[in-house]
């Protein structure tokens, strides 16, 4: 399973934004500040990866923001497996004569009774094959945990000791490990492996910055990536 759609409206400043991520691998590319960071942060909170936060809203904005997750099965299959039609049941919907599925939820942010702090509740949308559109059906099924631990988000900065996060209790690398049942004793390696991981990333991180640093090699890597987005909104790309 895999995510193949995210849609963000009034999310962080961005106003409307759709990414199309591809299979296997999509690059986000573009200067600071022009959305990338709010683009994962969209998805982690959609997956339940981070919690909902004030700053989710855009300042001087009256719209509630939401996040809309379309998922496909993985790689090129048409129709989810067993497992996953176990888990979602009668919300994975077809969306084509030829019989491919998706199942798809929005995650809408709201500000705490108090006003100072925010909560998100994710519910499944509905496929409306005569606009081809997802939309928001009347008295729709909160989406539960079990059903978004199917999907593992998460956000990592260049600076983030791995192997730290692999060993103390409570990460969300730990709680992977441990869904994988992963014994203790295969877990050292893991840790010398994610190791040299974050080193790797630290090192070439502010490389790729420099080597697509103009907007012509910018398209080079977006289309390499084969990824697609269309984002409105103040510094969104």
């Amino acid at each position: 399973m895999r995510i193949e759609v995210v849609h963000l409206r009034s999310f962080r400043g961005i106003d409307d934004c759709v990414v199309t991520l591809r299979p296997r691998l999509t690059l986000l590319v573009g200067r600071n500040n022009s959305g990338k960071s709010r683009i994962l942060r969209a998805i982690a909170l959609a997956c339940g990866g981070v919690s909902a936060e004030r700053d989710d809203f855009t300042l001087g904005s009256e719209e509630e923001p939401t996040v809309d997750l379309i998922l496909a099965p993985a790689d090129s299959a048409d129709s989810f497996d067993d497992r996953v039609r176990e888990i979602f049941g009668t919300h994975l919907q077809l969306v084509s004569a030829s019989g491919d599925e998706r199942v798809a939820w929005r995650t809408s942010i709201t500000r705490s009774a108090e006003g100072w702090g925010a909560r998100a509740t994710s519910r499944f949308l509905m496929y409306d094959a005569g606009v081809d559109e997802w939309k928001p059906a009347t008295g729709a099924s909160e989406v539960s945990r079990r059903q978004r631990g199917v999907l593992a988000a998460d956000i990592a900065g260049t600076g983030r000791d791995l192997a730290g996060e692999l060993s103390r209790p409570g990460t969300s690398i730990r709680r992977v490990l441990d869904d994988l049942e992963v014994p203790e004793a295969a877990r050292g390696t893991l840790e010398a492996d994610l190791q040299a991981l974050g080193g790797r990333i630290v090192d070439e991180s502010s490389a790729l910055v420099v080597r697509v640093g103009n907007s012509h090699r910018v398209d080079e890597v977006k289309s390499w990536a084969h990824g697609e987005s269309t984002c409105s909104g103040p510094g969104a790309a």
